[in-house]
């Protein structure tokens, strides 16, 4: 799972608000809602936001493992594994 909480962190560091940052990154209320529940969003939008607060990736995401994780590769576009599409 990813997670965004070290950018929270980041921006309670920095004395951004949510409003703020939404409005000099330009991301939309959604894309921030998704952020704030650690939902997936584009990396091109993480590098952005990395660009504008001038900070390193590690201060926008981290890794959690995910307990019990299948090792199969997953398609994430339809959950099916490599198997199932033959």
């Amino acid at each position: 799972m990813i997670s965004f909480e070290p950018l929270q962190i980041t921006l309670i560091k920095k004395k951004i608000s949510k409003m703020e940052f939404i409005e000099m990154t330009g991301v939309s209320s959604s894309t921030a809602a998704r952020m704030w529940r650690d939902e997936y969003i584009a990396m091109r939008i993480i590098d952005h936001i990395c660009n504008v607060l001038e900070c390193d990736l590690s201060e926008v995401i981290t890794h959690i493992p995910t307990p019990n994780y299948s090792r199969k590769l997953i398609d994430m576009t339809n959950g099916h594994d490599d198997k199932d599409q033959q």
